[in-house]
């Protein structure tokens, strides 16, 4: 979950104060090397990725049915966020070397 939408399920969370356990997720499952495989589309890498276990990873996805009834509902998927993280720090790296 992107951190915009991390600090809206705060605040709503906060606001409705539900009893019990409220699971934070996006609903989305993606595993380390699909997010990795992602990163290096958007940024363009040329690097490889590599794993070193020969067992397929366990996708874990949380129960987002509490979330959803206080009325959440996340903005950003993961690749919108991704894409907006990358887009930010080009920005940033851009800001720097006008500096020099």
């Amino acid at each position: 979950m992107y951190l915009p939408d991390h600090i809206r399920v705060y605040e709503t969370i906060l606001h409705k104060q539900p009893s019990g356990i409220v699971n934070v997720s996006s609903g989305e499952t993606c595993s380390i090397l699909e997010i990795a495989s992602k990163i290096k589309d958007i940024t363009g890498s040329k690097i490889q990725i590599k794993t070193e276990s020969e067992h397929p990873m366990t996708k874990i996805i949380l129960n987002t049915e509490r979330l959803e009834k206080l009325g959440f509902n996340p903005q950003f998927s993961l690749q919108r966020g991704l894409l907006d993280f990358h887009k930010k720090l080009q920005g940033r790296i851009l800001c720097r070397n006008t500096d020099i």
